[in-house]
């Protein structure tokens, strides 16, 4: 049994969240596949890069924003 702060976790709460987690992981893929499940290729790889840029750039931002 592992103690986090005043409360104590048990096993089978372990397990319980490690299976709601899973569950909600799945429910979410399975609605993304279902939304681009249209998409081409070059879409997605297209998504995923402006996906990219835009954490990317955020980080930076983010980055600049903690020097100055």
């Amino acid at each position: 049994m592992k103690a986090i702060g005043k409360w104590q976790v048990t096993a089978p709460m372990r397990s319980w969240f490690k299976t709601a987690i899973q569950k909600r992981h799945r429910q979410l893929a399975d609605h993304l596949d279902r939304k681009t499940q249209h998409w081409n290729r070059a879409s997605k790889v297209l998504f995923l890069l402006l996906i990219c840029l835009l954490l990317g750039a955020l980080s930076f931002g983010l980055l600049i924003r903690a020097i100055y």
